[in-house]
């Protein structure tokens, strides 16, 4: 059996809520992505096994826009992961970075108004920006980050759309919540994946030379795939809105 297979199995028996999305409908953006594919199996397993009757919906992304502005649609949840995450668009087309992220929130942010969904938007620590401690960040923790810089673009309209998903549960009542997930690793990441973990993985599979192009210093958190689904799910079904949730395992901050 394969590893996502045993992943989404563990997932299963282990997740303590499931009953809560008993006859619930969700729309998740994104589901093509590492993330989403995750996601989907998930909750498809849980339906399943606890025979839940929940209705998935999972619009290509050439068709999101659409699905979100047809006035015929509805979903009780919204799982919100549709967003750039390479490094080499963020630095190469900054400007269709900023948008994508931007303008499709805001497109999940009116149909969730308009439908009095809840929503989970899934963000990144690079909100957080430079930091300079090695001590335990929290949400409150506010870092530097370089307008004019291109690589901002991601972290800066990560930003304004986490900032945008506070403003709708403010103004109009939104029951919008806000997952920062660190980096995300596991079982069905693609062969080309050029985060460090997966070349590093890659070059022990092939037998190569693990080769650094820094002097590797920077540290971070990690976070299993299947608990990042569990985390979206929790914060999803149990955070408040307009808050957001850091996501990360506390022993797994490394260089």
């Amino acid at each position: 059996m394969k590893q996502t297979d045993l992943d989404i199995q563990e997932f299963i028996t282990c997740f303590p809520l499931a009953l809560d999305l008993k006859g619930h409908s969700i729309l998740v953006t994104g589901a093509g992505g590492l993330i989403g594919r995750t996601l989907v199996r998930c909750l498809r397993g849980l339906d399943e096994h606890y025979a839940l009757g929940i209705t998935l919906f999972c619009p290509r992304h050439q068709e999101l826009t659409a699905w979100l502005t047809d006035n015929a649609n509805h979903a009780d949840y919204v799982i919100h992961l549709a967003c750039p995450t390479a490094s080499r668009e963020m630095v190469e087309k900054p400007v269709e970075v900023i948008e994508a992220i931007t303008d499709l929130t805001k497109l999940v942010l009116e149909f969730v108004r308009r439908t009095n969904a809840t929503m989970v938007y899934a963000s990144s620590m690079e909100v957080y920006g430079i930091n300079h401690t090695d001590e335990l960040i929290t949400e409150d923790y506010q870092g530097y980050l370089d307008p004019l810089q291109v690589r901002s673009s991601y972290p800066m309209a990560k930003r304004m759309a986490e900032c945008m998903c506070h403003c709708y549960a403010c103004e109009y009542g939104v029951n919008a919540k806000i997952a920062r997930l660190v980096q995300t690793f596991g079982a069905g990441i693609s062969h080309d994946d050029q985060r460090v973990f997966a070349q590093f993985a890659r070059s022990v599979v092939d037998g190569r030379d693990i080769i650094l192009h820094t002097e590797g210093k920077t540290s971070r958190k990690y976070l299993y795939l299947t608990d990042a689904v569990s985390a979206l799910l929790y914060i999803m079904l149990k955070g408040t809105k307009g808050e957001a949730y850091n996501a990360a395992h506390p022993d797994s901050y490394v260089s």
